[in-house]
């Protein structure tokens, strides 16, 4: 929700976070994102006495470096990076179209937002269709910002988060996550029957072996988690991993004994009301504070960059890491094969080295 300057909401960005979430399937989470944008934007827009359903291109270019230094003078906001702020304007473009197709903004507003771009270089994943359609929409905002790997985690911070749980439900959910990629959105929407861990899976109608966990979007969770892709997948967990779920189990079932009824994998077992799905923004909560723990910043995306990293250095195949990972389109999984100081200094070495051999012989 986002409220107006007299803490009422805000009834058309209210509007658009009920679509995202209701009309285009995103995630409550990202909704929650979404919604922190536009309420900067409508605050930029309050503050400098602009009408925010008729901006002009200059007074929104004022608005990137508004958010890029935090403010008129530097304290009405927190300084944004330039990759925070071309993700804000995503967000608020969305607003505006949306607000356009509704007769709440001028449509030469939203229109102003993007222009067309002829491709003249395919990106890797870009279908142009059999029309050979290679014109796109630009955004006609935006700010340079360097390319960053994602952060992962080497194997004494993975090590040092593990230690941190403090109970057998936490240890799983958080090796579930270094182990198989999942959202936190995808783990908490996870129901017992998704959970295939025994060495045969036929006697269930499922056909693949060995043990796994299916990912299923269900949109109507209780706790309000939800898969962000639309295609089901199915990923292979470890032998390791399947015996810490059946201790999990012993754990679940000496808290809730007889009471137990729900079908969601986590569940609170630790907190009031027992019983009832781990919502996403709890295993937040719990990131939180392994954080500080560790000693190491880790959210549970963390985990998903680590599975990701380790896998393309393992020298798996993208495709493969493509399927694991639920990417629709090869271009998000590609920001993982990036190089570290170690693989530059390895590179470096190998020459080096071939060089002395060559003087050798």
């Amino acid at each position: 929700m986002v409220l107006d300057g007299d803490f009422d909401p805000h009834p058309e960005a209210c509007a658009y976070l009920k679509w995202l979430q209701h009309g285009a399937g995103r995630s409550p989470g990202t909704a929650r994102t979404y919604g922190s944008r536009v309420a900067a934007y409508l605050t930029w827009a309050e503050t400098s006495s602009i009408d925010w359903r008729r901006p002009s291109l200059d007074q929104l270019a004022d608005l990137v470096r508004w958010l890029h230094r935090g403010g008129r003078n530097g304290t009405d906001i927190t300084p944004r990076s330039p990759g925070y702020v071309n993700l804000g304007l995503t967000a608020i473009g969305g607003f505006l179209r949306f607000c356009a197709l509704h007769g709440k903004v001028p449509t030469e507003v939203a229109d102003r937002l993007s222009e067309p771009r002829f491709l003249r270089d395919l990106p890797q994943g870009f279908d142009p269709g059999e029309s050979g359609n290679r014109v796109v929409r630009r955004s006609m905002l935006r700010m340079k910002a360097p390319i960053k790997p994602p952060k992962f985690l080497d194997t004494g911070q993975q090590e040092a988060v593990v230690k941190g749980t403090r109970n057998i439900r936490d240890r799983f959910l958080v090796e579930l996550l270094f182990g198989t990629g999942l959202r936190v959105g995808e783990a908490c929407g996870l129901h017992r029957q998704d959970m295939h861990f025994l060495p045969s899976s036929v006697p269930l109608g499922c056909r693949f072996t060995g043990p796994h966990v299916h990912v299923v979007r269900r949109d109507r969770n209780s706790n309000g988690a939800l898969a962000k892709s639309l295609i089901p997948r199915t990923i292979p967990v470890s032998p390791q991993l399947a015996r810490l779920y059946a201790d999990y189990q012993q754990e679940r079932w000496a808290v809730l004994a007889e009471t137990e009824e729900s079908a969601f994998v986590f569940v609170n077992l630790y907190r009031a009301p027992l019983g009832l799905p781990l919502r996403p923004d709890t295993v937040e909560e719990l990131f939180e504070r392994l954080s500080r723990e560790a000693g190491v910043k880790v959210t549970p995306h963390t985990c998903r960059h680590t599975f990701a990293t380790r896998l393309v250095r393992a020298g798996v195949d993208r495709d493969v890491v493509q399927a694991l990972l639920g990417h629709v389109s090869p271009t998000s999984t590609a920001i993982y094969t990036h190089a570290d100081w170690s693989d530059l200094r390895a590179a470096v070495d190998a020459v080096g080295h071939s060089r002395r051999e060559a003087g050798a012989r």
